[in-house]
């Protein structure tokens, strides 16, 4: 082989060697590629590397309010997807006094969802808290109770007994357009019931319905008489009723 020959395979051998920045572009995304992956791997392998950075809340917000939930979000800032126990956070969710269920599930691949029915209140509790729609009492923070809830009076065991007698009586005062400001029971199961229009009315032990049908029936001719405002009206006797007016002010 001649000498030119041979410089020739130099050259052409010297050009497999020769510095290329495509060629090192290519073997560094290479390598990023496989970093990428690797820490992928890692993330699903390790729950605390796959935060939630979401938390999604639906509920009605009529008495519950962001603020009650701060605390929750908190207490779930930096921990892990699968590292939640959503039994727990269920929990403590419904722990909050005006929250009656809650549900909980996870939304891949960084948000919790949080689904809660609110309780409804019904009356104010007068030995503390409210009584809700299904005459179970609960206790929030007084400051937040609603206004114009009427006020029950009673043993806490008959407190079903006092929710279902509200709504019948409630329908009995329809017509007069009247509302049940209090309504009390006492321990010989005699019933109490004081109207918005300042009205209060003994029904006594038995035959309360029957007795406020009376009061419904006779209060328009009562209101009708020129003897001052109805105060008082005992309903306990079989044929009448004893009504105490206060008397006009001339």
């Amino acid at each position: 082989m001649s000498a030119r020959a041979n410089q020739a395979v130099l050259m052409q051998g010297g050009e497999l060697f020769k510095f290329r920045p495509g060629r090192l572009l290519l073997i560094l995304s290479v390598i990023l590629s496989g970093v990428l992956l690797y820490w992928g791997i890692q993330s699903l392998v390790n729950p605390l590397n796959v935060p939630v950075d979401k938390i999604r809340v639906q509920g009605s917000f009529v008495n519950v309010t962001e603020a009650m939930l701060n605390p929750l979000s908190k207490s779930l800032s930096g921990v892990g997807y699968f590292d939640i126990n959503v039994a727990a956070v269920q929990q403590q969710v419904e722990s909050l006094p005006w929250i009656k269920h809650a549900t909980v599930r996870r939304i891949w691949p960084d948000t919790l969802a949080i689904h809660f029915i609110e309780q409804q209140p019904l009356a104010v509790w007068a030995a503390g808290g409210l009584l809700n729609r299904n005459g179970d009492i609960f206790k929030p923070a007084a400051s937040t109770f609603p206004p114009d809830l009427p006020v029950f009076q009673g043993p806490e065991k008959l407190s079903g007994k006092m929710r279902d007698a509200h709504q019948r009586f409630s329908g009995l005062l329809a017509p007069l357009g009247m509302q049940i400001v209090k309504l009390k029971l006492d321990q010989r199961q005699a019933w109490r019931i004081s109207l918005d229009n300042g009205i209060h009315l003994k029904l006594g032990r038995e035959h309360e319905f029957e007795r406020l049908a009376r009061f419904v029936r006779v209060y328009p001719r009562l209101s009708s008489l020129d003897k001052g405002r109805v105060t008082r009206i005992d309903l306990r006797y079989t044929n009448g009723m004893a009504v105490a007016w206060e008397q006009n002010r001339t």
